[in-house]
């Protein structure tokens, strides 16, 4: 799926394989359109929430219409053996900071090493849930530290910004998972606001007053709370 917005911008064509399966439902570029296309990006920007694992799983043309899920021909699974180890947001996403460790270095190997922000990471949790949010510190600090290993292997990741500073409308989860380090009341007239314990921690880790990050490569990269 990064092939069809990327593969254009850095190369300037499709993937070859998304050539070969989609065909004609994706237009072709002129070698002047190419030629524009090609390292046109100045950066990268990605969203991370999720990583999954895929597998091979052919479909038959005559089982249903040959549209996206079709072409890819692949299963999405959260984990290798359907069944998620570690730690889970409570709609059951797995908190995986090695899988944007490897994001990051994917582009480095693949695409030759654009600029990159994580412009998108963070943790939902239970909709009023606590203001104590130890899970999402761990979560966000894994994701930094994952960002952190990549860089020193050679990742030419720029900067990370989590999602979200106050708790908003989410795309799918609607108001049900709140990614905010600040809590909005969404049921007083005033949408009061208060700050979770991520959002003291996450200001201290900025001010470099405490906090520090245990990193593993490709390993569970959580964050240590202690006073350095």
């Amino acid at each position: 799926m990064m092939g069809w917005t990327l593969n254009p911008v850095v190369f300037g064509d499709y993937p070859e394989i998304m050539k070969k399966i989609a065909g004609s439902k994706i237009p072709s570029f002129t070698q002047s359109q190419s030629k524009q296309l090609k390292g046109s990006i100045d950066f990268l920007g990605l969203n991370h929430y999720v990583s999954a694992y895929i597998a091979d799983e052919p479909n038959d043309s005559q089982s249903g219409p040959r549209d996206y899920n079709a072409d890819i021909s692949v299963r999405f699974t959260v984990s290798r053996n359907q069944t998620p180890s570690g730690q889970l947001i409570p709609f059951g996403i797995p908190v995986d900071p090695p899988g944007l460790q490897r994001v990051l270095e994917y582009f480095k190997q693949e695409y030759g090493n654009p600029p990159i922000y994580v412009q998108e990471n963070g943790y939902g949790s239970l909709f009023n849930g606590t203001l104590n949010d130890t899970a999402r510190i761990d979560a966000i600090g894994g994701f930094i530290g994952a960002v952190l290993a990549a860089i020193r292997n050679g990742s030419n990741a720029r900067g990370y910004i989590v999602w979200s500073f106050v708790d908003c409308f989410e795309l799918l989860w609607g108001y049900l998972s709140p990614y905010g380090i600040y809590h909005v009341d969404f049921e007083d007239r005033d949408r009061k606001r208060q700050p979770r314990l991520s959002a003291i921690w996450y200001r201290d880790f900025l001010m470099k007053k405490k906090q520090h990050l245990a990193i593993q490569s490709v390993g569970w990269l959580a964050a240590s709370r202690t006073s350095r």
